[in-house]
């Protein structure tokens, strides 16, 4: 049974790269030897839509909180033959009446006990074990399944452009996540921030801002709490939303490949999680892989 660990990714403000950042930062978890899960709890289906799946025909994150399937039945693997998903890279899509379907659901729900927060706990407890990772690409709104991807995080980490009131956004995830600890989730912790579409070069206005997040923002060391990695701009990275995949299956070679590829190693190694233990993973996947080939032909 694997460690799950529950990250979402968190703004509340739009335009700055979260279902990028999700979709790509899962992929290149997967090529450290990791099994992911993307939970698109976004309205818009951002993750979902990246990875070259429609909002409708299939089970959907709506039908596993409302309690009509369970999530196992409604995650979305490679084995789907009429998605290109990469391997170990699932995802528990989003719908075309997501916005609508959670408001009718909490109405109908609205004398029980149970709030927001507790909408995506028996989804999380359904798939502990199953994933090294599973990640919550959140919305840019604040709706019901904003205290709901909160209150089952582990970590949370923000992304942010280099811009006044993107940067002014982080200081709202930081205070929701403070007050997610204090009413309930005890294990909630800011892993980091991540620099995304930022200029290259870097202008004299984006290192202002990165000086001030560098100076607001300290992990327990007192070291910055945003990611050295930084993902800069590059059409690649639309591009390979309309081509309906990750940027690695996209574009192997370029250079934010690599940048989605150091936070993945920036992160585990915030959890402790050595290079060593990532190549051993790996391989024992492929060892498995052979054994099912050997079994199977």
């Amino acid at each position: 049974m694997l460690n799950t660990k529950v990250i979402a990714i968190a703004n509340e403000k739009g335009g700055v790269g979260k279902s990028t950042t999700a979709v790509n930062v899962a992929r290149a978890l997967v090529d450290r030897g990791r099994r992911c899960l993307i939970i698109d709890l976004d309205e818009s289906g951002g993750a979902t839509t990246s990875l070259g799946v429609k909002m409708a025909g299939w089970y959907s994150t709506l039908d596993v909180i409302t309690g009509g399937v369970s999530a196992l039945e409604a995650v979305l693997t490679e084995e789907e033959i009429e998605l290109s998903l990469p391997k170990n890279l699932h995802l528990l899509p989003a719908s075309d009446n997501f916005a609508k379907g959670i408001p009718e659901f909490l109405s109908r729900i609205e004398n029980s006990a149970m709030p927001p927060s507790y909408l995506l706990q028996p989804t999380i407890t359904e798939l502990q074990g199953k994933y090294d990772y599973i990640v919550l690409d959140t919305s840019p709104l604040v709706t019901a399944t904003t205290p709901a991807a909160y209150g089952v995080a582990d970590h949370v980490i923000i992304p942010t452009q280099l811009e006044k009131l993107s940067v002014e956004r982080v200081a709202v995830a930081m205070h929701r996540t403070e007050s997610s600890r204090r009413f309930g989730n005890k294990s909630i912790n800011v892993m980091g921030i991540i620099v995304s579409m930022a200029p290259n070069p870097l202008t004299s206005l984006a290192k202002h801002h990165i000086e001030q997040l560098d100076k607001l923002y300290k992990t327990s060391d007192g070291s910055p709490l945003r990611f050295k990695t930084i993902v800069h701009r590059a059409v690649a990275l639309p591009e390979s939303v309309e081509h309906k995949t990750t940027l690695f299956e996209y574009a192997p070679a370029h250079p934010a490949v690599e940048a989605f590829r150091g936070l993945a190693k920036e992160i585990e190694e915030r959890l402790g999680v050595s290079d060593n233990q990532s190549r051993a993973t790996t391989v024992k996947q492929n060892a498995s892989e052979n054994a099912e080939l050997v079994a199977n032909g």
